[in-house]
């Protein structure tokens, strides 16, 4: 950043810059090594230190040389097309040959609750980068104080700068700076991995990187495998494993991005070595960078991104970002986060200063700090996800059930175009009788609950899995709901087979059993809510039940109604009644519905006591908690009731109404109409009360314990232990 200031005394022109080392140090006039060498390893000191630095320049321009400068310069603010570029071209002819001033130093704490936002993150199953434009130092500065790195990785680091490489570990651009290749790099990285497991993994080849990179599911199962024979090699050897990290500068980053838009081999081969790293600082970057970075992941992860940042620098990486969003921060660190497998999320979280609202303007969402960030994606983000999924999933279900039973009429009327549904009764399934109560859940339904969440953030990996919404289980709703369709259309002809006899000595026809048809739909329909409902409200209630008399109102209000060129022809008329007055329709929708019904319970319960998935045991080790909470306050209510019984017991109360005076106590005593106090039986009784009371409260406490362990103990266990292996293999 520049500005042009005149002296008004002596009508000197004067150039100011500020800027990052590398870039104002290219522009400074020759002569001057050893105040760069001095600011240089200022620089340094302050890097390490945490300090964000920035360097001052400034220069003479003579009068007509700026005058000749300032008129390209208005003609370039003029142009209609391609501005931007033309003025900062011109802008570049007169940032040259300055003097260095010096530069700053200043301390930038990070937010409160950053680094446990991050360390939450990265259990759940992301993994973070940082695209920054700080110096190296400062950046991996930062990437300590926020937990991002630990004193246990190992770090890699790709520079421009990096003099001490040999020829055959580096490569050589067009200005003479030596740069690492990736190739180099994951050469190292492999070198480590032989290291560390004793040869027993072997480097990945192209074919298996290409696999990786392009194939979604196929990449999964792959890297999956991968680190199941990376821990079976550790637990055989009883070695740890080693984390990396990944540091690398703008210069070195722009050999690895493809800014033409091609994804190429050597891209490839950078995502590689990123991904096999658990974390990536991106140091000295641009805002063009920032955005190319987020297009590389997109493009050669197949991945959905999210971008966030508070400053005018970040637009390019928000705009790039599928998902935009703003942090309105005063303090914090630039930080891509991507996730593992197929699923990555771009973040960068912008540094202090009031930079204006193009952030906020460019972005889909905006929060106050970055540490919302973690109620955002692994609350609301995840309840939104399975929201979402059960939404999708059961509106197919059900409009597909509600097809396939006249595709399964068709074989009993031998496909002859015969209706089995009232043309209103059609046009009212969705919108009257099954389609409230799907939406309150997609609104209100909470799976678990956000203190389990927060409590166990892996579970968020169900959705970087995919496990609540694939094409398997779109599938499988789909062959539930013809199985469904087949139960209901087949039961209900057989039911009707033999013309049963109304009272009147009539027969129902074909209509009555579309009525009894659609009846066991949307009763199934409705039926199912319960299974895929975890939150129960008032409103919840009131929608099931809803929408069932709903349809029995309609068809009462309908029946009446004669056939009109306004409202079409009534095909239910008096068969409505005629059908709801017989025992056989009522007996049937209730048997045809469950019949519908009780395959997909059966499912229900052998999924989630043989097959259960995280949030299942979560739900369950919620529920054992709640009713130990409740036996312990009940226990307690009974060990206080039991102490005022005993209380009241063990009170002898010795009165003399008549009279108090002296020597009356001793008469008594004498005539026997008083009992003779004795202080050992007293202590005795108090004991055996106590004794007993104890001895009630350790076997109430016992069968306590009992249940508890018998109940709770198997699961927790397991469970605990699956998630520690789980967030061990990232």
């Amino acid at each position: 950043m520049s500005v042009i200031l005149r002296d008004p005394t002596t009508g000197v022109v004067r150039l100011f810059c500020k800027g990052a080392d590398n870039v104002i140090f290219e522009r400074l006039a020759p002569g001057q090594d050893e105040l760069k060498q001095a600011t240089f390893d200022h620089l340094a000191t302050f890097g390490s230190e945490g300090l964000r630095t920035l360097v001052f320049a400034t220069r003479v321009i003579p009068s007509d040389e700026y005058d000749a400068w300032n008129e390209r310069y208005r003609q370039a603010a003029l142009k209609i097309y391609g501005r931007e570029e033309a003025m900062d071209a011109v802008g570049e002819e007169i940032e040259k040959g300055m003097e260095l001033l010096g530069a700053t130093a200043i301390e930038d704490k990070l937010q409160d609750g950053v680094p446990q936002a991050i360390s939450t993150l990265m259990a759940a199953g992301l993994k973070m980068w940082v695209l920054t434009g700080d110096k190296m130092e400062t950046a991996i500065n930062i990437g300590y104080s926020c937990s991002l790195l630990t004193q246990d990785m190992k770090t890699l680091v790709l520079s421009s700068e990096e003099a001490d490489q040999s020829d055959e570990d580096s490569d050589v651009d067009n200005n003479g700076t030596s740069v690492v290749s990736p190739q180099t790099a994951i050469q190292a990285l492999d070198r480590h991995f032989r290291h560390h497991f004793g040869g027993q993994v072997e480097p990945w080849s192209q074919a298996k990187i290409d696999e990786f990179l392009f194939s979604l599911s196929a990449g999964t199962r792959m890297q999956e495998k991968e680190l199941q024979e990376l821990h079976s090699n550790i637990n055989n050897r009883g070695i740890e494993p080693r984390e990396f990290a990944l540091v690398i500068d703008g210069k070195a980053l722009s050999q690895y991005l493809p800014s033409s838009g091609a994804y190429n081999e050597l891209s490839a081969r950078f995502l590689e070595l990123a991904m096999r790293c658990k974390a990536v600082i991106c140091c000295r970057v641009s805002p063009l960078q920032k955005s190319l970075v987020v297009n590389l992941v997109k493009k050669g992860l197949k991945a959905t991104t999210l971008s966030i940042g508070d400053g005018a620098n970040d637009v390019p990486m928000i705009q790039a970002a599928n998902v935009g969003l703003q942090a309105k921060s005063h303090n914090g660190i630039n930080s891509p986060l991507g996730a593992r497998y197929s699923h990555v999320v771009m973040i960068g979280v912008g540094i202090s200063g009031k930079e204006g609202r193009q952030a906020v303007m460019a972005a889909d969402y905006a929060i106050a700090q970055f540490r919302f960030l973690v109620p955002l994606l692994l609350v609301h983000g995840q309840w939104s996800y399975r929201r979402m999924c059960k939404l999708v999933l059961y509106s197919f279900w059900k409009n597909m059930l509600f097809a396939i039973t006249n595709i399964c009429f068709g074989f009993y009327s031998a496909f002859s175009a015969q209706t089995l549904y009232d043309s209103w009764v059609v046009s009212f399934y969705n919108i009257l009788f099954t389609g409230l109560p799907i939406f309150l859940v997609a609104a209100f339904d909470q799976p678990i609950s956000r203190k389990q969440i927060m409590d166990y953030p892996p579970l968020y990996r169900n959705g970087i899995r995919h496990q609540s919404f694939s094409s398997f289980k779109y599938w499988q709703w789909q062959l539930w709901a013809v199985v469904q369709a087949v139960v209901i259309t087949m039961f209900s002809v057989a039911a009707c087979r033999n013309d049963i006899l109304l009272g009147s000595g009539q027969t129902l026809d074909a209509f009555a059993l579309g009525l009894e048809i659609m009846t066991a739909v949307i009763l199934t329909v409705n039926a199912k809510i319960f299974l895929v409902t975890n939150t129960w409200t008032v409103w919840n209630h009131i929608a099931v039940w809803g929408s069932v008399a709903a349809w029995f109102l309609f068809i009462i209000l309908y029946a009446p109604i004669p056939t009109s060129n306004l409202l079409g022809p009534n095909l239910i008329g008096w068969v409505t009644f005629k059908a709801m007055s017989s025992a056989f329709y009522w007996l049937g929708a209730i048997l045809i519905t469950a019949c519908a019904i009780l395959p997909d319970l059966v499912y229900c319960y052998l999924r989630r006591t043989y097959l259960p998935e995280n949030y299942h045991v979560i739900q369950e080790m919620h529920l054992l908690n709640e009713e130990d909470q409740r036996k312990l306050r009940r226990r307690e209510r009974a060990k206080r009731m039991r102490r005022k019984l005993t209380s009241l017991v063990k009170r002898r109360h010795t009165g003399f109404a008549f009279s108090q005076a002296p020597g009356v106590r001793d008469v008594m005593l004498t005539l026997g109409l008083a009992p003779v106090p004795s202080e050992k039986k007293d202590d005795s009784q108090r004991r055996n009360n106590t004794q007993r009371e104890d001895e009630m409260a350790q076997d109430d406490e016992e069968v306590f314990d009992d249940t508890t362990a018998r109940r709770g103990a198997r699961d927790d266990e397991a469970f605990h232990d699956d998630l520690s292996n789980e967030h061990n293999s990232y």
